[in-house]
């Protein structure tokens, strides 16, 4: 948790990976409904940094240590005083594993723009596509080619430059990645 100095508000960090796999993404069930899912990851314990945050999450929910992941941006969703930190995760090639008590699939944008999380997965594809696309406010569900475009786009930028080497600074800084850090972004209510 961290408090807002502006507002009093105290603000709840989250951390998740989006992960390609195959012709979707990884996504994990609500523990409380298999039928609704979300991108893997969650609270951000206190004295831990966002990226130490899904790193834990993700092995927790997956089973999987990335060995890139890149900061895509930071989403700030006023209506549930959260903090969500994005991260973009090397696409998955290993079999994923879990020990916790939910369902794992390959689902598309579509399935992930509804149920719970629904609303800000939606503004986080908003976001992708307007940062990495040269689409603006065109986002349909029925394009989900446009997202895996965006993602390409960031594949290719993490390879050439190589800005997923975090992993190695974990235990060296306090602060995480800092390209893409100053991004932040207000929800849609």
């Amino acid at each position: 948790m961290k408090d807002d100095t502006l507002t009093g508000d105290t603000l709840t960090m989250v951390a998740i990976a989006i992960i390609p796999y195959e012709d979707g993404f990884v996504a994990v069930s609500r523990k409380d409904n298999p039928d609704d899912f979300g991108f893997p990851g969650g609270k951000v314990e206190d004295g831990e940094t966002p990226l130490a945050g899904v790193i834990r999450e993700v092995y927790e929910e997956i089973g999987l240590f990335p060995n890139k992941l890149e900061k895509l941006l930071v989403l700030h969703d006023a209506e549930q005083d959260v903090v969500l930190h994005c991260f973009y995760m090397e696409p998955c090639e290993k079999e994923i594993q879990t020990e916790e008590i939910h369902r794992i699939c390959k689902v598309s944008p579509t399935d992930l723009s509804r149920g719970v999380f629904g609303r800000i997965n939606q503004d986080i594809f908003k976001m992708i596509l307007s940062n990495y696309t040269n689409l603006t406010n065109n986002y349909h569900l029925a394009f989900d080619m446009n997202l895996y475009t965006a993602l390409a786009r960031i594949t290719h930028i993490i390879e050439e430059h190589h800005y997923g080497g975090y992993l190695s600074d974990l235990h060296n800084s306090s602060s995480g990645p800092t390209s893409l850090e100053g991004w932040i972004y207000k929800a849609t209510p």
